[in-house]
């Protein structure tokens, strides 16, 4: 009897082992190992958290719950254990306004002399998902975690996690919830378990770059692992079905195409342009590289641009892809990025709107493919318009950085026949062309930018239509600008064209180039300089070689001062004299001093130039032209001048080279023998470069106005 005794209590000394939780003496089954008691729960026993406590240090607990944690997809269903209602597992709460950490710590114990292997279940899906960590705290001795999730998993499941533990070493199981703001982040654990032996070694995965990054924004996660940044102005928002009751943005999302299907937007606002930041998360593109596509909606008079950056080590570089305006029709439009081998990337979507309430952004299907994207954009749809559709600037935007823009306008420009009639697409008062304002008091810089497009393989041809006419012309000048750079002018056209009319003008682009068009008027002073341009395309191949063409020395010498948009054609008066020259119509004074009529007509209707007069001083007028260049056989100018009258001063002409004015070629000094037009000329030696200067000194008097007209240039010596 007393040896029976004696052998219980030794089996009962074995199967017994102090719980380092609370001191009492517990009987470990004789199937699990001392360290497998202390570690094993399922969470479904009459003692819930078998050996695990919350911790007192942290912000929030850890809570048991059986069935479906939540009413959508974004908890557990069921506990891992028996994958029903009756089982039982552990779950964080969330909060809205603020993250909260909560510890799970179990209890102290060791490992096997061969080690072991620590496994567990875990459920993280949601939106708001923050972070677990697993950390064998030894000593007092958190230590760096052994094992850690960031963010929701790909599906709404449980997943495996393993952790190896040291052979002999005394641990310590501490679960660390890291949750996010918001109510769809609840982190859930079940089925904590130890073996002997070590885990098995698995090597590390690289995270599923299509994982991160693929969003249709309909799932129970709507934004996937995009989030709005918290640095910009304004926020992407959810949507389904129509945006707006017209026809500028999406009448539903892209993935369903009908009004179950949610899409991203951004909003818009009449005061100010807001930015728009969205998010991705970092990912790795596989050896091969990779592709990301996306699907945009841009539609609308107000639209300002989408731009897509792949941030690496926190910089944002350059755009990888952008579009600015609106796109030809209101749809869906695919765009790509390829992503460079083995290379970490973030995207980043950066909306900036315009101003105004039709300039709504959507996007939706990001994708991620393995291997380089193919297609670019179509140069043609980015370079030509006609600004007669419904988007009536087409891709060109005036620029932020000048002082004045281009307005569009149709038919008649200017009640004479300074501006165009009408636009050079239609030729009628239904079609629409941009021009440039004018101002008496300064001149202005008017910018137009197009959007950076890619030359087709073979080169391009861009071509557009230009009207210039009026006697405050200014200048345009067209440049393709490249990474910023606007470089020098390709095409540039300075003064007024001979006839009030639409030229062409072309510029070759270079084979798969990179070009964006940026066309520059600068106006000039007074009202009759508004610049206008329309039609510009772009076609493949390079434009055809032209010889450079001098400008007509004829134009630019002749005027009869009767064209009354232009009347002083070529010619200005210098600002560096004392007085004017004028244009008058009929006779110029009441007596038989001064011309009757102009030279050209002999009557009231045409029109002549003359200086004034006066008692006081003795005036010096210059009228200035523009250098010419003589034909090969040389030239003659012709002019008409008229001088009688007692007090007639002086009229010299001079032939300007490279601003010095040089000797008279002509003069005459007192009046004339009659009260008549006389004709004066002046040879040009072959192929000189020449600037008529016509000088009048006046002399003190009322009676000794000078007047000249038809002035013209003829080959050949005079």
């Amino acid at each position: 009897m007393g040896k029976t005794c004696a052998v219980a209590a030794l089996v009962a000394t074995l199967l017994c082992v102090t719980c380092a939780a609370g001191g009492a003496n517990e009987v470990i089954p004789p199937e699990m190992s001392e360290t497998s008691f202390l570690v094993d729960c399922d969470f479904d026993s009459a003692i819930p958290f078998c050996h695990y406590t919350n911790s007192k240090t942290d912000d929030a607990d850890w809570y048991t719950t059986s069935g479906r944690l939540n009413d959508d997809e974004i908890g557990p269903v069921a506990d891992h254990t028996t994958g029903n209602y009756t089982g039982t597992y552990l779950y964080t709460k969330t909060s809205y306004s603020e993250s909260f950490e909560s510890r799970l710590e179990g209890v102290t114990a060791v490992a096997p002399a061969d080690g072991g292997c620590v496994r567990f279940w875990y459920h993280m899906y949601g939106s708001s998902i923050g972070s677990l960590k697993v950390h064998t705290e030894r000593s007092g001795d958190l230590g760096p975690a052994r094992w850690s999730q960031s963010g929701y998993t790909k599906v709404s499941q449980w997943y495996e996690a393993s952790i190896s533990i040291e052979p002999a070493s005394e641990f310590k199981l501490v679960f660390i919830s890291e949750s996010g703001t918001g109510f769809r982040g609840n982190i859930a654990i079940d089925d904590i378990s130890f073996v002997d032996g070590q885990c098995p070694v698995i090597p590390p995965e690289m995270p599923d770059p299509s994982f991160l990054v693929d969003c249709d924004f309909d799932s129970a996660i709507r934004f996937c692992h995009y989030t709005n940044s918290e640095t910009d102005e304004a926020d992407w928002y959810t949507i389904s079905g129509k945006l707006n009751d017209d026809e500028i943005g999406p009448v539903a999302d892209h993935t369903t195409g009908n009004y179950a299907g949610t899409y991203l937007y951004t909003k818009t606002s009449y005061s100010k342009s807001y930015e728009s930041r969205l998010e991705g998360v970092t990912a790795v593109a596989p050896a091969d590289g990779g592709c990301v596509r996306f699907w945009y909606h841009m539609y609308g008079y107000e639209i300002g641009s989408l731009k897509v950056h792949t941030e690496t080590s926190g910089d944002l570089g350059p755009a990888r892809w952008s579009q600015s305006g609106y796109t030809k029709v209101s749809q869906w439009y695919e765009a790509s990025i390829s992503i460079e081998p083995g290379s970490k990337f973030k995207l980043v979507f950066v909306s900036q709107s315009g101003t105004g309430f039709q300039g709504n952004i959507a996007i939706d299907d990001i994708i991620y493919v393995d291997g380089p994207c193919g297609e670019r954009p179509d140069p043609f749809f980015l370079v030509d318009c006609d600004f007669d559709s419904a988007i009536p600037f087409c891709h060109y935007t005036n620029s932020e950085t000048d002082e004045a823009d281009w307005y569009t306008t149709s038919g008649k420009l200017n009640v004479d026949e300074i501006g165009p009639v009408a636009d050079h697409t239609t030729g009628n008062y239904s079609g629409t062309y941009l021009y440039t304002k004018t101002s008496y008091s300064e001149s202005f810089e008017s910018r137009l930018e197009g959007v950076t497009a890619v030359a087709p393989a073979e080169g391009g041809c861009v071509r557009f239509w230009c009207h210039m006419y009026g006697s405050s012309i200014g200048s345009l000048k067209v440049h393709t600008e490249k990474s910023g750079d606007l470089g020098p002018a390709r095409w540039s056209q300075s003064g007024y064209t001979k006839v009030s009319q639409w030229y062409e003008a072309s510029i070759s682009i270079e084979p798969a180039s990179e070009f964006k068009l940026v066309f520059v008027s600068e106006s000039g002073t007074g009202f009759r300089g508004n610049i206008a341009i329309d039609d510009i395309s772009l076609a493949g191949g390079p434009c055809p070689v032209k010889p450079p063409e001098m400008p007509d020395p004829s134009f630019l010498v002749d005027c009869d001062f009767d064209i009354s948009a232009i009347p002083l054609c070529h010619y200005t008066n210098s600002k560096t004299d004392e007085a004017d020259w004028y244009t008058i119509s009929g006779g110029l004074n009441d007596d038989e001093i001064g011309p009757i009529a102009d030279h050209t007509t002999g009557n009231y209707t045409g029109t002549y130039l003359y200086t004034k007069t006066s008692y006081s001083e003795s005036l010096e007028s210059r009228l200035e032209g523009v250098t010419a260049v003589a034909p090969d056989d040389g030239g003659c100018v012709r002019f008409w001048y008229h001088m009688y009258g007692s007090s007639i001063g002086s009229l010299k002409v001079h032939t300007e080279a490279s601003g010095d004015l040089g000797p008279a070629r002509w003069s005459q000094s007192g009046y004339t023998k009659v009260s008549q037009w006389y004709e004066a000329s002046i040879s040009i030696d072959p192929g000189e470069d020449f600037k008529l200067v016509f000088v009048s000194q006046s002399r003190v008097g009322s009676v000794g106005n000078i007047a000249i007209d038809d002035i013209g240039l003829v080959s050949g010596k005079c």
